[in-house]
């Protein structure tokens, strides 16, 4: 297991998801560690509620940080969702670092799980800071960095 000190997680949490990428069953992973089949299923739903908790608060301070929050309905096609954020972002005074191509990309790869013939179908929100960076997040939780 690597040194998992400085996360949110214990060792114990690391080596049951070090086991569980490794294809080990939850019986296994009880036997190897010396715990029963319950404990192990706590102790992944810690980790992710811990990582959930994560996201979270990396959502907050981004949108503490946002010069302009882009909110993107569902049913918006990549190309006018990208072209929200540039108007969104000249209105705040803030240029963004790229362009409709890079944004689009942006989109389409943070979001590919909600794109259906290059149209969002959740709405999403895009958080432009003052110096032209932007965070994608999906409302169904997930999270991604753009530039």
């Amino acid at each position: 297991m690597k040194d998992s000190t400085g996360t949110i997680l214990t060792a114990r949490q690391w080596q049951i998801i070090e086991l569980r990428l490794a294809g080990r069953s939850t019986r296994e992973i009880a036997a190897l560690i010396g715990t029963g089949e319950q404990n192990v299923l706590v102790l992944e739903n810690r980790v992710k509620w811990k990582i959930q908790r994560a996201r979270n608060t990396l959502e907050m301070l981004d949108r503490m940080n946002s010069a302009a929050t882009v909110l993107i309905e569902g049913g918006t096609h990549l190309l006018d969702a990208a072209k929200k954020v540039l108007d969104e972002s000249d209105q705040a005074g803030v240029k963004l670092a790229g362009n409709v191509v890079d944004l689009m990309s942006a989109i389409r790869a943070s979001c590919h799980d909600i794109i259906d013939n290059a149209v969002l179908t959740q709405s999403t929100a895009v958080y432009v800071d003052r110096d032209g960076r932007y965070s994608i997040h999906k409302f169904a939780g997930q999270h991604t960095r753009g530039k």
